[in-house]
């Protein structure tokens, strides 16, 4: 880093130099300036996070148009429909999960993430609580009020709750004719099941229109925060990215994901592939990208911390092809630590952004 900072001038001139002779181009290499860093922050924004919230926001008005699809037709297919739906929004919010930040995180006390997914929070597992409310509901033999979903704690919805009514049967079966024997002998379970979908499509679309549009209420969008450095707390972007990629990490690792969630519909490890793949495209970008975190770490002469960043995520891959809990966990603490040190390290980040300026 020393001999990086040594070198802000000369780095500063090249980079000049470059972008009066019309810009980069992809053969070029990366300098660790701000610009290039700036630059990789914006394509993160644009070409990761967003479309991962889009197809997040896609998966959960697919999953209602099969919910109401198999309230209507109640047979054996429709509920295969349905319950491919379901893992295929659980695979979608597994790869939004490491940008739990921003619109994700749009309220202290009750964010969007945590009507999502509760287990998020802290590792708590609510299936018992999920399966005494619908119990609770359909005993009740009456309509559900317009406002019973707006008022539902976030323990007894979200994916779990809809998890529980696409998998399981009144007793907690799981073949598909005893399931939809349920849904038949009860029309409160399809008042369930649509309407737990609604309200986990209204927090999709809150997380896109938070990123692209307004954010809080607010005349701007969080990517326009972000990408300009004005965080509500003041944290800077990259920062504020990091940590969050970190925490997430920590998570999968201290709340042992892989042998708590999605055990109904049977998913965990991929629900762990498609999060560690996002974590990987987050580092590396697309294969066009000439800016990601991976190249600016090699230019600033991080090499060989690049080189270990690497390494762990190849070994979280092999963890996941093997299905080995214990070499899953081992590895997703090593790119947790990757995240406090190399990472940040090796990109120049500590309490703020000290990159040179290659304006």
């Amino acid at each position: 880093m020393q001999k990086k900072i040594a070198h802000s001038l000369l780095l500063t001139v090249i980079c000049g130099a470059l972008f009066a002779c019309g810009g980069s181009r992809s053969n070029d290499p990366v300098e660790p300036t701000q610009s290039a860093l700036d630059k990789t922050l914006q394509l993160v924004v644009d070409r990761q996070i967003i479309p991962v919230a889009e197809k997040f926001a896609a998966a959960a008005a697919s999953y209602g148009e099969n919910a109401d699809n198999f309230c209507a037709l109640q047979d054996a297919n429709s509920l295969a429909d349905l319950q491919q739906s379901w893992k295929n929004l659980a695979l979608h919010w597994y790869h939004l999960l490491p940008y739990n930040f921003g619109p994700m995180k749009n309220d202290v006390v009750f964010p969007n993430f945590m009507f999502v997914d509760a287990y998020r929070l802290r590792g708590t597992s609510y299936t018992a609580t999920v399966r005494e409310e619908i119990a609770d509901v359909i005993a009740t033999s009456e309509p559900l009020g317009s406002g019973y979903f707006d008022f539902l704690p976030f323990q007894k919805g979200g994916l779990l709750a809809l998890e529980v009514l696409s998998f399981e049967s009144a007793n907690q079966q799981r073949d598909s004719d005893a399931i939809v024997q349920s849904y038949a002998a009860s029309s409160a379970r399809c008042e369930l099941l649509t309407g737990h979908a609604a309200q986990l499509v209204k927090r999709a679309e809150a997380i896109t229109v938070g990123w692209q549009q307004s954010y809080n209420g607010e005349t701007r969008s969080y990517r326009e925060r972000f990408l300009a450095a004005e965080l509500p707390d003041g944290t800077p972007p990259l920062t504020e990215l990091l940590t969050v990629v970190q925490e997430h990490l920590d998570y999968l690792k201290q709340r042992s994901a892989v042998t708590s969630v999605a055990q109904i519909a049977d998913i965990p490890w991929e629900l762990m592939s498609a999060t560690v793949a996002e974590v990987d495209a987050l580092l590396h970008g697309r294969q066009e990208d000439q800016f990601n975190f991976i190249a600016v770490m090699r230019s600033a002469g991080a090499a060989q911390a690049a080189d270990t960043v690497e390494g762990n995520l190849a070994f979280v891959y092999q963890s996941i092809d093997a299905r080995n809990v214990t070499d899953f966990e081992v590895g997703v603490s090593l790119l947790d630590g990757n995240f406090k040190r190399e990472i940040p390290n090796g990109l120049d980040v500590d309490l703020g952004i000290t990159f040179t300026d290659g304006d």
